[in-house]
């Protein structure tokens, strides 16, 4: 069933900043399934390496500043390629900047994983 995937902005702008949110919050699995769904994929499991080469010299700005350091281009990609999500996730929760702190310092269920 699609449900998360409603809330998924119309703006293009603003998908990576929706996405930024959804990356520290506690349904990005919901996320996931709802794009693979809807764009016929295969559910890929994609290491953190993979991920970050995915990135390559986006990277740094990603893990610095959130996803809108992607393009457009990028971005589509990304959705269309659900796999990397949870991968990415991992990357900006252990090597994130300041960006995904204030983002995580409002996610009450990263924070109670977290203290586990």
């Amino acid at each position: 069933m699609i449900l998360r995937i409603l809330d998924l902005p119309d703006d293009p702008e603003e998908i990576a900043t929706w996405l930024d949110g959804e990356l520290v919050g506690d349904d990005l699995a919901a996320i996931v399934e709802d794009l693979a769904t809807i764009h016929a994929t295969a559910m890929e499991t994609i290491s953190t390496e993979e991920a970050r080469a995915w990135l390559a010299d986006d990277s740094a700005a990603v893990l610095q500043h959130g996803l809108g350091a992607l393009s457009g281009k990028r971005i589509g990609e990304l959705l269309r390629r659900p796999g990397l999500l949870p991968a990415i996730q991992e990357l900006v929760l252990v090597d994130g900047g300041p960006h995904w702190n204030r983002l995580v310092g409002t996610s009450k269920a990263i924070q109670e994983r977290l203290e586990k």
